[in-house]
């Protein structure tokens, strides 16, 4: 077969048959199906059970304890597949029945390409689209039309590294073999894991961006993005230093210490741990040692926009 798919699940029982569904009926067949549960405390094993029998379901694993890490689940789930691609299929998310076939499609014409995403629609709880604060810029939309495909280390250094693009694993197919490759520590975040996981896979192949919404990304309260916001800024310091030590080049480092400065700020107003911001600094030293004086000049040119 050529598709893994890995449903991984915690607490999203009231989701689960649209997503697993959503799967089962793709207009590409050529696939396995994975469904890990995190030991969910929810009747979501009496909704997967249902499924046991299905013969595209090759494996359903349920967790005695819960990992407490999405990612965890992500490494465990790739390690059972048998497919040459993957796609992790969020388990509070759906899919276009036509996914999978636009993914392989371009995948499979095109051999250089790694790594495909495409657009999607946000939905509330109940399943109903509503406004995306995210929008892809045009340049980067149009330059699709006219290529069959991105530079991955290209794409990361002119945009994945300074905005998580990829925002939803529902969205992303890739090559095993990429993934199998990758530096793990992405393993150590909590919420951001993803976005540096997607830099180590993408610097590694050349990348496609579909522009068409073929995935449904649900915004709720559940959602892991939509907590500990103040985590969110502390792990995006993280990353953005991880880059700088990925990227030889001066003019991308350099634009990435700047916008180490704007993130840290605003982790530092959302999060007043002195411990979490003393090893943010640490490790911001560690690549900029000019980041005080940046700081400095920051602070001074928004108290004086407050003065004005």
């Amino acid at each position: 077969m050529k598709v893994s798919v890995i449903i991984p699940n915690y607490n999203h029982a009231s989701y689960l048959e649209q997503r697993i569904e959503s799967v089962l009926n793709q207009s590409y067949q050529h696939f396995e199906v994975i469904i890990l549960d995190d030991c969910s405390t929810d009747n979501s094993m009496t909704v997967i059970n249902q499924y046991k029998d299905h013969p595209k379901v090759a494996i359903i694993m349920r967790n005695e304890t819960n990992s407490g890490s999405t990612f965890k689940q992500w490494e465990k789930g790739v390690a059972l597949t048998k497919g040459e691609y993957v796609w992790i299929a969020e388990s509070d998310d759906y899919a276009d029945e036509s996914f999978l076939f636009a993914a392989i499609k371009r995948l499979q014409g095109h051999t250089s390409t790694g790594l495909y995403f495409c657009n999607y629609h946000s939905i509330n709880e109940r399943g109903v689209v509503i406004p995306s604060n995210h929008k892809y810029a045009p340049e980067f939309i149009n330059y699709f039309d006219d290529h069959e495909s991105m530079n991955g280390k290209y794409f990361c250094e002119h945009y994945l590294f300074f905005s998580s693009l990829i925002l939803n694993a529902s969205g992303v197919v890739f090559k095993k073999e990429l993934f199998a490759a990758a530096d793990k520590t992405y393993m150590q975040l909590k919420i951001a894991g993803d976005w540096r996981m997607w830099v180590n896979i993408c610097y590694a192949t050349n990348i496609f961006f579909d522009n068409h919404k073929l995935d449904y990304f649900r915004m709720h309260e559940q959602n892991v993005r939509s907590k500990k916001a103040e985590l969110m800024g502390a792990e995006a310091v993280q990353n953005m230093v991880y880059f700088i030590k990925k990227t030889p080049d001066k003019l991308v480092q350099q634009k990435l210490k700047h916008m180490i400065c704007k993130t840290w700020v605003y982790s530092f107003y959302l999060n007043k741990s002195l411990r979490l911001n003393a090893k943010l600094l640490k490790k911001v030293l560690s690549v900029d040692a000019l980041f005080p004086l940046r700081l400095l000049k920051r602070v001074g040119n928004r108290l004086g926009k407050q003065k004005a």
